[in-house]
């Protein structure tokens, strides 16, 4: 049995040639394993992103206190604001982690041995990065809890004959340790300072997403090389 393969463009769709079943069954591999790696690559993007805009409020809000813009409206909307953003980065994390978990024994026929280089992976930064462990603990909080961050405080100093400014949107610590599913990292949150800054923690989660991320992609590089270059092979043929 044959198949056809088309291109559509604004004439509407155009036969390309055909291809035989053999052909189809790699063709059919390639897209969804090529579709897999642009989800994987965007989701990473995401939570950069996020990550971005909350950084991007901090400079926001401490930009407007320096020039005495925070109006009685604003008192509160910072909290809903920075919890938003807080939010943004660990629902986009859980994506990120699902699409390669629940995605990758759909993609490699390797009776779960890309599933288990994962959580490997993920098991390797959990060990080494408090932020990685916080953040993921953060996420189950979130979702059972409610939401952390209850204040906003401002600081004013003089560094080098110059006025310095800093924002902390901080949670408490006595009431994120009324949560009682912190587990391994309990005692470690308990060593935090009382009123807990996640901007102090950002760069070192960041950090440590980037490397698991980086282990991915070195781990489906061969695949994607391979099935990137049949699909333009078959573009060239046509």
């Amino acid at each position: 049995m044959n198949y056809c393969i088309k291109f559509y463009s604004d004439q509407g769709y155009k036969k390309l040639r055909e291809i035989n079943s053999d052909e189809y069954d790699e063709v059919t591999i390639a897209k969804d394993y090529i579709l897999f790696m642009l989800y994987f690559e965007e989701l990473f993007e995401i939570v950069k992103l996020n990550i971005y805009e909350y950084w991007n409020l901090i400079l926001d809000f401490t930009e407007k206190y320096r020039l005495n813009i925070i109006t009685q409206g604003d008192i509160y909307s910072p909290v809903i604001l920075f919890n938003q953003k807080l939010a943004n980065i660990l629902t986009s994390f859980q994506s990120y982690q699902d699409h390669l978990s629940k995605n990758l024994k759909y993609i490699f026929n390797d009776n779960g041995k890309s599933q288990k280089y994962f959580f490997e992976r993920c098991n390797n930064k959990y060990d080494n990065y408090f932020s990685y462990r916080f953040f993921v603990r953060l996420r189950h909080f979130v979702q059972h809890k409610g939401f952390p961050i209850t204040g906003i405080s401002f600081n004013s100093e003089v560094v080098k004959d110059r006025v310095k400014i800093t924002l902390t949107a901080y949670a408490e610590k006595k009431s994120l340790l009324e949560y009682k599913k912190w587990n391994t990292i309990k005692p470690e949150i308990e060593k935090l300072e009382e009123k807990i800054d996640f901007k102090i923690y950002l760069n070192e989660f960041l950090h440590s997403l980037y490397n698991l991320h980086m282990d991915m992609r070195n781990f489906f590089f061969e695949d994607f090389t391979k099935y990137s270059k049949l699909i333009q092979q078959i573009e060239t043929e046509c």
